[in-house]
């Protein structure tokens, strides 16, 4: 097996975080981005229309927008330790480029051609955790969810100056914190200062999620009547017993903005996982796919949960804290059977619970859906 220079220097502290982080999603059979520490970006062809028994069929385009303004790009063909069964494209682009990049990759084949543009999933960027774009994800009637409008993350008191400029190029005009006000004041967004940007703070704490609670009880090691596994089935169900004017304001917010959209609470795993699968499912994604992204979290936090394992049994029993830390199916899967419980089925929540019309529903996915392009045929 060929292993370039390139990949032993540069990406060699990345390999095993490769399958850690990404291998979850190879199944999907759409190419994956990547941008290393040092602002490099691979693109694993994850076996997209089988264009990997043939790259040297492949052209590779990009730009700054998800949609326009794509320029032919040269690359080269590697292939991975970690994952010796992908074909990776290493585009030649400058390390230090600090806007967003968009790839646009078309491969011709005796049979035709065929063309996807791909973004990055998770936006590593230092001070946040679990910033992702939602987009790219192919809807039940066959189109794709934009890139570049919609992102979640959670927090971003920590944001790194050094990464202004590429926050910058997100173009996000829209900030809904669900974080509790008490936990804003003390911990603030630290956002670029001449970005025009509109927050909005919509809190959503759960009962027995409240914070200084929590960590009250975690500091005296009096967690004896706290089952985590129950508390966060009943913040699932409180998102529709109890927060109903929030989710309406939070789609008002989105629905009123043009332009780019950030969700975030803390972890950025239940509240903004919640908002996010919601979208998608209104959007017409299939389930199998937003369960996978809702999940996506217990890879993209891996090293914070890490982290707070380590912290916490220094006066607790770690397991007794485990599914505060981690995404399980059956949370999402609780919200969705309270809709049906309170409002006969999805459908009817989203009418009659957070009051989305089908014009709502029409400009969201006018906004918010782009064609999937169509392979052309040689066989005319």
């Amino acid at each position: 097996m060929l292993v370039g220079i390139l990949f032993r220097d540069r990406f060699q502290q990345s390999t095993k975080s490769l399958q850690e982080r990404f291998s979850y999603k190879l199944h999907t059979n759409a190419p994956i981005v990547i941008k290393d520490d040092e602002g490099a970006y691979i693109i694993l062809l994850n076996r997209w229309n089988n264009a990997q028994h043939e790259p040297s069929a492949i052209q590779l385009q990009h730009s700054k927008q998800p949609t326009e303004g794509f320029q032919q790009l040269d690359f080269e063909v590697k292939q991975l330790e970690a994952l010796p069964e992908e074909t990776v494209i290493v585009p030649r682009l400058a390390a230090s480029v600090a806007d967003r990049q968009y790839f646009k990759l078309t491969y011709s084949s005796g049979s035709g051609s065929a063309s996807i543009i791909v973004g990055e999933r998770l936006l590593n960027m230092t001070g946040t955790v679990n910033f992702r774009d939602i987009g790219g994800y192919v809807t039940k009637d066959g189109k794709m969810v934009a890139w570049g409008k919609i992102y979640r993350s959670g927090y971003l008191y920590k944001l790194s100056r050094k990464v202004h400029p590429f926050f910058n190029s997100l173009q996000i005009k829209t900030i809904i914190d669900l974080r509790s006000v008490p936990v804003v004041e003390r911990f603030p967004d630290k956002l670029p200062k001449k970005a025009k940007i509109d927050t909005h703070t919509i809190p959503m704490e759960s009962r027995g999620l409240e914070v200084r609670k929590l960590r009250g009880k975690i500091l005296r090691d009096d967690l004896g009547d706290f089952d985590a596994l129950e508390v966060l089935h009943n913040a699932y169900r409180g998102f529709i017993q109890e927060f109903i004017p929030e989710i309406q304001k939070v789609f008002q917010l989105i629905l009123a903005s043009e332009e780019g959209v950030l969700l975030h609470c803390t972890a950025g795993k239940d509240r903004t996982g919640f908002f996010s699968a919601l979208l998608l499912k209104i959007l017409g994604v299939d389930d199998e796919t937003i369960m996978n992204d809702y999940l996506a979290s217990n890879y993209f936090r891996a090293k914070e949960t890490e982290k707070f394992k380590k912290i916490t049994e220094l006066f607790t029993k770690v397991e007794n804290l485990l599914p505060l830390l981690e995404i399980y199916p059956s949370y999402w899967r609780t919200a969705l059977q309270e809709m049906e419980n309170k409002y006969g089925s999805f459908e009817g929540f989203v009418k009659d619970g957070i009051k989305l019309s089908d014009k709502d529903i029409e400009v969201l996915k006018d906004r918010y859906l782009v064609e999937v392009p169509t392979p052309t045929s040689n066989n005319g």
